[in-house]
């Protein structure tokens, strides 16, 4: 069985990521990071839903499309959800449907320091963080090498705001007492 597979109807084992490139901004785009997860021990199952830069530029909607997709993918079983904000990826939008649908989900947002200084990145004007349980300031350097282990280990090629995203979820697994949680990432891709 191969260690990449698509989640959603069926489980699909033969879904790779590396045969659907194509799909990125279609539904096939929401994965299991099992290698990502061995390499770094990780507590809890992690799964990420890649979204087209084109996709997160569209704002709102697509944000609401994107965590309803991910929603059915591992049937409304999330515990945890970590996405950017930043980029114009409105983090609120997304955190919304997910408390929507379940209250105990945590919601994080993630920004990315600035390259001068350890001082976050100023949130968009009009985040709502009501439905956000946190938030998590990432260094460039530390954002920049997740993104290049994802694509050592998963083949997936991501920003370092996406990288951030991950490096902030390892920083939650390693924190978590369930191995049976959870986390699902957003990243742009």
């Amino acid at each position: 069985m191969p260690s990449e597979f698509k989640i959603g109807i069926g489980l699909d084992p033969n879904y790779r990521i590396a045969e659907d490139r194509a799909a990125l901004g279609g539904e096939k785009t929401t994965v299991l990071l099992s290698r990502f997860s061995a390499k770094h021990n990780l507590t809890g199952e992690l799964v990420a839903k890649m979204i087209p830069f084109s996709a997160a530029a569209e704002g709102a909607d697509a944000a609401f499309l994107r965590a309803a997709e991910l929603l059915r993918d591992c049937y409304g079983k999330i515990n945890y959800l970590v996405t950017p904000a930043a980029h114009g990826f409105p983090a609120d939008a997304a955190a919304k449907i997910m408390k929507a649908y379940r209250k105990d989900i945590h919601v994080t947002a993630v920004t990315l320091s600035s390259e001068s200084d350890s001082a976050p990145a100023q949130l968009p004007d009009d985040i709502n963080v009501q439905n956000i349980d946190e938030f998590i300031c990432v260094q460039s350097a530390d954002a920049k090498a997740a993104a290049q282990d994802l694509a050592e280990t998963e083949s997936i090629c991501v920003d370092a705001v996406s990288g951030a995203a991950l490096f902030a979820t390892k920083e939650i697994c390693c924190r978590l007492e369930d191995k049976h949680a959870r986390i699902a990432v957003l990243l742009q891709g």
